[in-house]
């Protein structure tokens, strides 16, 4: 039978209508031992309320699932008290010759059972890991807290859609019309373009990423060699990983070597980066300079919703917010930017309707409406 006090800190819970994951309740009550139980639910439960009042019920789910996966740990396995008595050691000898004995005479039994038991001890290591792996999704970023992607609500004759994709003026829009931000970066990202190094040496290359300069003031990411800041102001210039640096030129130094991209762009690079970690929402693994070419950029997925700049959804828009600014104000200049430019625009069909809203980035992979979460990386539901 549950302990009454622990049924009553989940209905508390439960009657707010934030009702907390079932299994992370269950994963608990499985390895916590019995008479710790109550404590720490109820400290879990306490700090569940207070980060759903804090941060919404999103986000205070996902911490509920860390801070219970932090209890599951060998002081709270094993944490039971022992008397050590002077026939302690021959006793655990004696167990031990039992034990050894007992394996002999039923191998097969024995067999089944540690087997059973390895392979569930490894399940449970596997589960930990891997929730583990992918709440630390895009966290490593120094202004991850503030740094936010723009996305586009559009309506069209009733129909709702939820995209991660804005249009290319916005980025300019937003430096212009809104107070608070610090740094603006698009980026466009590119589907499986065509790299030449030689005549004898093409490539078929995904995870290729157009962005504007202030793309390295918003993201962490190491430069090994190269000017990068300059890399990317300079049109046609690439910044690049090791190993894309490698697989293109081997041994040889690739800084200020060139590539043909897509058949007809002559690309020098410029700087060379650190493979980007696995956990992040934007494994890019070349970086090229922004250029205003539309058949340069014309070469990844765009939302149409008419003929209208405002109404090709094309680039990513990625922002960083001041620390002493709500929010909130962002998003209500954001919708009369939308207002001003799609909504009140003649050109623009009455029966499609646009806004933007913003997203802070490391709640990005766990965001499955918006087309999978982004252009590479699958979001995955945690709900």
């Amino acid at each position: 039978m549950e302990d009454d006090t622990t049924i009553e800190n989940f209905r508390v819970v439960k009657t707010m209508g934030n009702e907390p994951p079932s299994w992370v309740l269950w994963f608990l009550r499985w390895f916590c031992p019995p008479y710790i139980l109550e404590e720490i639910e109820g400290d879990l439960f306490q700090k569940f309320e207070k980060d759903i009042k804090s941060f919404g019920i999103g986000k205070a789910k996902k911490r509920l699932v860390w801070n219970t996966i932090r209890f599951f740990r060998p002081g709270i396995l094993f944490r039971n008290r022992f008397s050590v008595e002077l026939n302690f050691f021959p006793m655990i000898l004696n167990n031990l010759l039992f034990s050894v004995r007992h394996l002999r005479r039923q191998k097969l039994n024995s067999l089944l059972h540690v087997t059973g038991l390895t392979l569930g001890m490894s399940v449970c290591i596997l589960i930990g890991l891997f929730v583990k792996h992918e709440l630390s999704f895009d966290v490593y970023h120094s202004k991850t807290d503030r740094i936010y992607r723009v996305n586009s609500v559009w309506t069209e004759t009733g129909k709702q859609f939820n995209l991660y994709a804005s249009p290319f003026p916005l980025a300019e829009a937003i430096r212009n019309d809104i107070s608070g931000i610090e740094t603006v970066a698009l980026a466009r990202p590119q589907f499986k373009a065509m790299i030449e190094i030689s005549p004898q040496k093409i490539f078929k290359q995904d995870h290729v990423l157009i962005v504007e300069p202030a793309f390295l003031d918003i993201f962490n990411i190491e430069i090994v060699s190269g000017d990068a800041t300059k890399a990317l102001i300079i049109p046609y210039q690439a910044i690049v990983t090791e190993t894309i640096a490698k697989k293109y030129f081997g041994n040889e130094d690739a800084i200020g070597k060139t590539f043909k991209y897509r058949d007809k762009f002559i690309i020098t690079i410029g700087g060379i980066m650190r493979d980007l970690p696995s956990n992040t929402s934007l494994p890019a693994s070349i970086l090229l300079s922004y250029v205003p070419n539309e058949e340069f950029l014309d070469h990844g997925d765009t939302w149409y919703f008419g003929d209208f700049a405002w109404n090709k959804l094309a680039v990513v828009t990625y922002i960083v917010i001041d620390e002493k600014t709500d929010p909130r104000h962002v998003e209500t200049q954001l919708k009369q930017i939308a207002d001003k430019n799609i909504n009140s625009a003649p050109t623009v069909d009455k029966a499609i309707q646009g806004s933007f809203e913003i997203q802070q980035l490391h709640d990005i992979h766990f965001d499955t409406k918006r087309f999978g979460g982004g252009p590479w990386v699958a979001a995955i539901d945690f709900s």
